[in-house]
């Protein structure tokens, strides 16, 4: 679910005090999410913690490639390497997702 908020396209900086409400920024909002097929109260970003968004910001850059120490793959922790598998295994997921949808939009059958 942490990599899934990423395509509602929210930001909290473009949230004002009606958005945090409607969502759920602080409390239980108004408006649910539908995430998974459960409908959810909250802001699906309040729901990732602070270490599951710095994997998924480094997420950005090792997909172009960066490492954090710059070096190459036998220095990195095994922690990162781990976590960046995780997170482009369901990045790939969320992307074979969204073709299928697409696809589907379009007229074509399931195979």
């Amino acid at each position: 679910m942490a990599v899934q908020v990423l395509d509602l396209n929210l930001n909290c900086q473009e949230c004002n005090d009606i958005l945090q409400r409607e969502r759920g920024c602080v409390e239980k909002g108004i408006l649910p999410f539908n995430l998974d097929g459960k409908l959810v109260y909250r802001c699906p970003l309040k729901q990732v913690d602070s270490v599951s968004w710095e994997y998924i910001k480094a997420y950005g850059l090792y997909s172009k490639n960066i490492l954090p120490h710059g070096k190459g793959w036998l220095v990195e922790s095994q922690k990162y390497l781990d976590a960046m598998a995780v997170v482009s295994s369901e990045v790939n997921r969320m992307e074979q997702d969204k073709v299928k949808k697409q696809g589907y939009k379009h007229g074509h059958n399931k195979k």
